[in-house]
């Protein structure tokens, strides 16, 4: 038989149970517009029975948990693809600020600057002794040449541009590795009363998925309750409470950024070459390989065609009855030639030392009427000297590289970020707070609040009648 007073526990259970859920459904609301917040819900149980000869009686509701409406396996999901759109994304500002240097109507332009080089010597060839003409040659290498250096030190302006970006990142990732140990510290010690530290895990989710942006990482969990956070490569970041860093250093060679996972004794470690997606990973490739690229190309150009022309012009005669003259500086090799390339001592503002002949007098004398080397170097131009190619369409070649890499870049942003809203409306349909649900759900609270003070006050006027017995 339940005694009347067991009946009042049964009630105030009730309105305990209604009390949680108006309370979880108002801060739900209250969170409707907060970012990176998970819809809290609650999940209650039977209180244990009360075992009678006849049976079970029961006791009443008790609060289960209060937990956050997550799919885990759609956060991992959403963690690995944050890493794939950084990457892509940390290159797009580079990739367009080198589309701009090779843009045509910018400025000064590679393959015009050729052209005009070769048209002047093709005016010279009209006029092999013209001083004006001669002078326009100089002209038109001196432009050429600058061309080269102007190309090349805004793509190289661009790389160290990237390393700013770099300590950027890397300050900030840092910076919320050891935002997420204070809040694994912060977790287990709320949970271990016990409790949901709901609230600080939405944080941490948030800490890491920015990271995840920044680098790809690895994320379990350990028996403790702690999330630890791994490099791709297996380098700790965060494990339980405490952080290892990354640091930056510049390489003795190219004066780039590396980047060293650095552990609490000091200990680094380079892992520049083991990123492998996210932001970082994207500006390490685009400096180091897209637009290093870039570079070996022009020097390439640049060391082919300062190599020719030399070998046509030094068979050649100046004014001066000379010959073997060097047209450009002797470069030493193809590595940084574009950024070297000049007009050699010897021609250098000297338009009589210009060898457009290849013909001499029985006396030793330039025929300076013999136009056959100015010719021989206009054409050059038309030439297959880079492999299969002219110089201009090698370099074209070069330029529609530089646009298929943007256009190829904007493509995976667009595709990843297609991937990102998709998943973050899967992750919204189940995480993500209904204003209608949520008051559907405080009606229903509302409902058993009253149902429960129904059955107190029902309870109490029992009492009332059992107790007047006694008069």
């Amino acid at each position: 038989m339940p005694r009347l007073v067991d009946i009042l526990g049964i009630g105030k259970s009730g309105l305990f149970a209604s009390q949680i859920g108006i309370s979880t459904s108002g801060h739900n609301i209250a969170n409707v517009n907060t970012k990176n917040y998970t819809r809290q819900r609650v999940s209650y149980e039977a209180n244990p029975p009360e075992i009678l000869r006849d049976g079970q009686l029961g006791q009443g509701v008790a609060l289960e948990s209060i937990s956050r409406a997550l799919d885990i396996f759609l956060e991992k999901q959403i963690v690995s693809q944050r890493s794939a759109l950084g990457e892509f994304s940390s290159q797009e500002g580079a990739l367009k600020q080198v589309q701009m240097v090779f843009n045509e109507n910018s400025g000064i332009s590679i393959a015009s600057e050729m052209d005009k080089f070769f048209n002047s010597w093709r005016d010279l060839s009209n006029q092999p002794a013209d001083m004006n003409q001669r002078l326009e040659v100089l002209n038109s290498a001196e432009n050429l040449t600058t061309a080269f250096h102007k190309q090349y030190g805004q793509i190289f302006d661009t790389q160290l541009n990237l390393n700013a970006d770099i300590e950027d990142k890397v300050a900030e990732l840092n910076s919320l590795s050891q935002e997420i140990s204070e809040l694994n510290k912060k977790i287990v010690g709320t949970e271990f009363l016990p409790s949901n530290a709901n609230d600080l895990r939405d944080k941490l989710d948030a800490d890491i998925k920015r990271i995840a942006e920044i680098v790809q990482i690895n994320v379990f969990h350990d028996e403790k309750g702690f999330t630890n956070i791994q490099l791709a490569n297996g380098a700790p970041l965060v494990t339980g409470a405490d952080f290892n860093t990354l640091t930056v250093s510049p390489s003795p060679t190219s004066g780039f950024l590396q980047i060293y996972h650095q552990r609490p004794n000091g200990v680094e470690t380079d892992v520049t070459d083991d990123l492998v997606s996210g932001e970082l990973a994207g500006i390490v490739y685009v400096r180091d390989q897209t637009l290093e690229g870039y570079k070996s190309t022009l020097d390439q150009l640049a060391f082919n065609f300062a190599t020719e022309v030399n070998a046509i012009h030094q068979i050649g005669y100046n004014l001066d009855n000379a010959t073997n003259i060097d047209f450009f500086n002797n470069l030493v090799g193809v590595t940084g030639a574009a950024r070297d390339i000049d007009l050699s001592i010897d021609v250098l503002d000297q338009p009589n030392a210009i060898s457009a002949s290849l013909e001499i007098d029985l006396i030793g004398n330039t025929v300076t009427g013999n136009n056959e080397n100015a010719l021989a170097l206009a054409d050059l131009q038309n030439q297959l000297n880079m492999g299969n190619q002219t110089f201009n369409e090698y370099y074209r070649n070069l330029i529609y590289r530089v646009g298929s890499d943007v256009s190829d870049n904007e493509n995976y942003i667009a595709l990843e970020t297609s991937k990102k809203e998709q998943l973050d409306s899967f992750r919204e349909s189940i995480s993500g707070v209904s204003i209608d649900e949520e008051m559907t759900n405080i009606i229903q609270f509302q409902r058993s609040f009253e149902a429960a003070s129904k059955v107190i006050k029902t309870t109490d006027q029992m009492l009332q009648v059992v107790l007047s017995l006694k008069d």
